[in-house]
């Protein structure tokens, strides 16, 4: 394909050409991270046999106690933060964002729980696994020819103007600082406003608390009703921060790259403000498996009618593949390759009402046949763990 044909073809400045992409250096603005030793600040932490921080979240402060509550409120979400930096190296926060997920500080020294791949990142601060916030830190910093779509200023505008949010649902707070068990709901809602038809022009939403987002029926209950994607009954309240765990199916998608998470820990602190319930300094990590991260990025290419043959889609596969941190399962697998990249995502949310609407909003549909198909590709073994 000639250079301004292919740039055309993906809304990229024709001047750019594949070799631009594919010669580029992907360790060359990697940020050197000094891993914490001891405990977090106000988290459970300090292994002292090897110095690690493991920042963990919250312990539930009023185990057993049967507090029990009825205050119910509905969030959206408002910012999101990758801790891509924009791909510049001084505004990177990824080393600071998310969890340690598999209890060991690979910067410090300890062996990692699964065969990593070549370009693995280290842990950030306190342990912490955001293989995902590098790579994409990386691929803004070093791709700039596919990188403006991507990212955590990108997706916030779309969030703000209404394109896509998460809903968060709690119910069964005591409205206390500590609570032992509350309901935490998360919703994939339709964009704001779609449900009005051809009433007017979707406005964006205010953000002053009177918001109400629809939900794509696809994802209601078979009566009809309202129902969530994924639910955790046995979420709490330590020290005012909500502290969920949430299985597989954890999505977010309507930004520039889909994520079908799973194991995901969700932590944010709960403020009460003039038009209701907000969180401020949100957490949400987890794992992105394989598969899941191929079919995200495949997006990109595939709003361009392009598949997994597509030259630049193999370059940024191949990225994926040596970069996979941690295993998917959840449990230590030593002798096997890692199968996921760890991630770690900060965020906000604010006060909405409700939902009461439902909108059908139809699968776009797949330019690709299922050979090509990034959904059903996987990292290759010569190009995942100890491969290049």
């Amino acid at each position: 394909m000639r250079r301004g044909a292919l740039a055309l073809a993906l809304g990229l400045p024709a001047a750019v050409g594949c070799a631009g992409l594919i010669g580029a250096d992907f360790d060359a603005h990697r940020i050197s991270v000094t891993p914490e030793a001891g405990p977090v600040d106000g988290q459970a932490g300090g292994d002292a046999a090897v110095g690690c921080a493991h920042a963990q979240v919250p312990p539930n402060k009023a185990q057993g106690k049967g507090l029990g509550g009825t205050k119910d409120f509905w969030l959206a979400m408002y910012t999101i933060d990758y801790g891509d930096g924009d791909g510049v190296p001084a505004a990177a926060t990824y080393a600071n964002i998310g969890y340690d997920l598999d209890r060991v500080c690979t910067a410090l020294g300890d062996p990692p729980v699964c065969v990593q791949a070549k370009h693995a990142p280290k842990d950030g601060v306190g342990g912490r696994d955001n293989a995902t916030g590098e790579l994409l830190f990386e691929v803004k910093s070093t791709y700039q020819i596919i990188a403006d779509p991507l990212g955590s200023k990108k997706d916030t505008a779309m969030i703000q103007g209404g394109a896509f949010s998460i809903l968060f649902h709690v119910t069964g707070y005591n409205g206390l600082p500590d609570d032992d068990q509350v309901r935490f709901e998360w919703y994939a809602p339709a964009p704001f406003g779609s449900d009005t038809g051809d009433a007017g022009p979707r406005l964006p939403p205010t953000w002053s608390g009177t918001d109400r987002w629809p939900i794509r029926i696809q994802d209601t209950l078979p009566d009809g009703g309202i129902g969530a994607l994924v639910v955790d009954d046995n979420a709490y309240v330590a020290g005012n921060v909500v502290v969920a765990s949430l299985p597989r199916g954890t999505r977010i998608s309507g930004g520039s790259i889909d994520f079908d998470l799973s194991g995901v820990f969700v932590t944010a602190t709960l403020e009460t403000t003039a038009q209701g319930v907000a969180m401020s300094g949100g957490t949400l990590a987890g794992t992105w498996g394989q598969a899941q991260v191929l079919g995200g990025i495949g997006k990109l290419f595939e709003t361009a009618g392009k598949c997994t043959d597509f030259p630049i889609y193999q370059q940024l596969k191949s990225l994926v593949c040596s970069a996979l941190d941690i295993s998917g399962s959840g449990v230590p697998l030593p002798t096997q390759p890692c199968d996921a990249l760890s991630i770690g995502v900060a965020f906000t949310a604010k006060p909405v009402l409700a939902p009461t609407n439902t909108i059908d909003v139809p699968l776009p549909t797949k330019p690709c046949p299922p050979a090509t198909d990034p959904l059903n590709d996987a990292c290759l073994k010569d190009s995942g763990a100890g491969g290049g």
